[in-house]
């Protein structure tokens, strides 16, 4: 993966068409890194195919992450993942 650039709190933009975050964490000082893939808050809305209204309220409701960086919104795609995975199926009617 090529980065662009990096900021103080371990941040990296990720150069391609949409603008993406990976930050790295260490999980409870071992040797596991979690990438968290996490993109602008219009691309995260695109990405999870929903508007504004409802990424708020996903927020607000912690269905899906998003962090502050400076005055940027970003978004966890791997929680709109999770968010997606979350909602129920449609259940078909029999046709008799």
């Amino acid at each position: 993966m090529k980065s662009d650039k990096a900021s103080a709190n371990g941040a990296r933009q990720l150069s391609g068409s949409a603008r993406s975050f990976e930050v790295l964490e260490d999980h409870n000082r071992t040797n596991e890194v979690k990438h968290r893939r996490l993109v602008d808050f219009k691309d995260g809305c695109r990405y999870g195919k929903f508007g504004k209204t409802k990424a708020y309220e996903l927020i607000a409701r912690e269905r899906i992450r998003a962090y502050k960086m400076g005055g940027k919104t970003l978004i966890d795609l791997d929680s709109i993942d999770e968010y997606h995975a979350s909602l129920p199926r449609v259940q078909s009617r029999a046709m008799i």
